[in-house]
C-alpha cells in the first residue's frame, strides 16, 4: 500500500500503529492535479479536516475554522505510478476534504490507459461549495468504463446503490449538506470488499 499525508503530526500517529509497520509505505506529500507545492488549510496539527480547498466546513452543529496554513509538496498520483512502474492498480482511495477532483486530474494517463479498477471517493458539500457537481464525477469516470455506486443509508440497510444513469436529483446543494461515498469499480464490486453490501439501483 502506497499513502499519502501532507501533515507531520498525522504522520507521526499512523507511524505509532504497529499494525501498518511494513505493509504501507507513507509519503509526507499533497497528492493533487501538478506537481509542485500547494497551500493547506488546518485547524490544529493533528486533524482530519485539513484541506487545501475548503477553509470552513460544518457538520451539523460542528463547525470547523480551517484558519491556519502551511506550504507542502504536491505530487500527481500519474507521475508516482509511472515511477513504480505499476501497470495496474486494484484501488485508488480518496478521501481528501473537497480535493477530490484535483486527484483525479492528476490521475488523467492513468484513468485513460485502464490502468486502474476501483476508485473509492468522498463526495458532497465540499464539492457544491466550490461550484463543483456530480455530474463533472460520473461523466469523467463512466466515460472511463466506471460503473458507479453510491453509498445509500436507509431505515433497513446501508449499502452501495448503482446509479445506472446521471439526474439532477443526486446533486448536494449547499443548503442541503451532505457527504458520502462513490465507489467507480470496472466490474462489479469484489467479493473481497469489506464495505457496505450492495442493495440495488439508486435509477
Amino acid at each position: 500500500y502506497e499513502a499519502f499525508e501532507p501533515m507531520p503530526a498525522n504522520i507521526a500517529k499512523f507511524s505509532s500503529r504497529p499494525q501498518y509497520a511494513g505493509k504501507v509505505n507513507l509519503h509526507e506529500v499533497c497528492v493533487g492535479a501538478e506537481q509542485g507545492e500547494v497551500e493547506i488549510h488546518f485547524h490544529a496539527e493533528l486533524t482530519t479536516t485539513a484541506s487545501v480547498a475548503v477553509k470552513h466546513m460544518k457538520f451539523g452543529s460542528t463547525e470547523v475554522k480551517n484558519d491556519r496554513s502551511r506550504k507542502v509538496p504536491q505530487v500527481r498520483l500519474d507521475d508516482m505510478i509511472d515511477q513504480w512502474g505499476w501497470k495496474h492498480v486494484d484501488l485508488v482511495k480518496i478521501d481528501v476534504e473537497g480535493y477530490e477532483w484535483s486527484v483525479l486530474q492528476g490521475l488523467s494517463r492513468a484513468l485513460s490507459a485502464g490502468k486502474i479498477d476501483n476508485i473509492f471517493l468522498e463526495f458532497g458539500m465540499h464539492q457544491a461549495v466550490q461550484g463543483q457537481t456530480l455530474k463533472q464525477f460520473y461523466d469523467l469516470l463512466s466515460g472511463h468504463g466506471f460503473k458507479i455506486y453510491k453509498q445509500v443509508t436507509g431505515k433497513n440497510y446501508y449499502g452501495l446503490n448503482l446509479i445506472s444513469r446521471y439526474s439532477p436529483t443526486l446533486e448536494v446543494a449547499e443548503d442541503k449538506p451532505e457527504m458520502f461515498m462513490l465507489l467507480a469499480t470496472r466490474k462489479e464490486p469484489s467479493p473481497g470488499y469489506a464495505g457496505p453490501r450492495v442493495v440495488g439501483r439508486v435509477n
